[in-house]
């Protein structure tokens, strides 16, 4: 059995039925939607897929043997949170959820700030010690769990982490200021040339990450790609998808658009396979879509 069908715990025949019997429907009532919903299959947030909506993450082992909690942010926007919790996730390392607000939103949250008064996110307890920085949380973390593929002080790792803090610094630096057309255009191309180190860096392993496997720099990579590629396309009109500029990025992007489908799945990027079935891939987000909907209709 597919591993996204043993996760859904759907069989083949059903999936054919529950996709096209979602996708034909005419959704009228409240009653019509939960005769929708109810057939997907229920989500086990201890141990099955990840969801930023799971408070409690066991990956099969006991509660009383949890050793780490994860503060972050209540709708899971906060790029350094998003590293912490994906670093956890591929290492399946359970752990407890608590979240706040961010101060985009709203004031932070007292309770959260008599824990971290600056109330910066992410932050983390393991073992009762609460440790902050997310640069810092994964440091720890490595040294009490072991590395995701390659420690954070390898030397090839620690290259591509400040070849990924300079191309943040290039995107900020055209994202977030008002230029002349001459300043535009050279924030731009320096973008653009750091953004050509990263191709080639990615051109110079044998698959689709930036190292052998999916390790901790495209963990530290990700949350950041994702959010540069949705920013500069909406403001700047720049494509980092395309495949003829950036033929080894648009590869990566695909990988971690997947990662994000599997996710509800519950697999990473370690236990990803090379192919993802439409079918399958259509039941995931008939779920995600009509849980939604079900949600916003309660509330009206």
């Amino acid at each position: 059995m597919n591993f996204v069908k043993r996760a859904l715990g759907v069989k083949t025949a059903a999936l054919k039925s529950l996709t096209q019997k979602s996708w034909t429907m005419s959704v009228s009532t409240l009653t019509q939607l939960q005769e929708l919903v109810k057939d997907l299959p229920v989500q086990d947030y201890e141990n099955g897929p990840t969801s930023s909506q799971s408070l409690l993450r066991l990956f099969g082992q006991k509660e009383a043997d949890i050793r780490v909690t994860l503060y972050r942010d209540n709708h899971a926007w906060c790029p350094y949170c998003q590293k912490v919790w994906v670093w956890l996730e591929e290492q399946q390392i359970p752990y407890r959820v608590k979240k706040t607000t961010m101060f985009c939103y709203r004031p932070k949250d007292q309770w959260y700030l008599q824990i971290v008064p600056n109330g910066f996110l992410p932050a983390l307890e393991l073992d009762g010690k609460l440790i902050t920085e997310s640069d810092v949380i994964l440091q720890n973390l490595e040294n009490d769990f072991g590395p995701l593929y390659a420690p954070l002080s390898d030397k090839t790792v620690v290259e591509l982490r400040r070849l990924e803090r300079r191309l943040f610094a290039a995107w900020c630096q055209w994202l977030c200021y008002k230029r002349n057309r001459k300043s535009e255009l050279a924030a731009q191309e320096n973008f653009q040339s750091i953004l050509k180190n990263v191709e080639e860096k990615l051109e110079g392993t044998p698959g689709p990450f930036f190292l052998q496997e999916f390790s901790c720099v495209d963990v530290i990579f990700l949350p950041f790609l994702e959010r540069m590629s949705a920013s500069l396309y909406y403001y700047k009109g720049f494509n980092m998808r395309n495949k003829s500029y950036w033929p080894r990025i648009s590869r990566w992007y695909v990988l971690f658009v997947q990662y994000l489908m599997i996710a509800e799945a519950g697999t990473g990027l370690n236990r990803l396979n090379s192919e993802v079935r439409t079918e399958e891939v259509r039941v995931i987000f008939t779920r995600m879509f009509m849980t939604c909907l079900l949600k916003w209709a309660h509330a009206m």
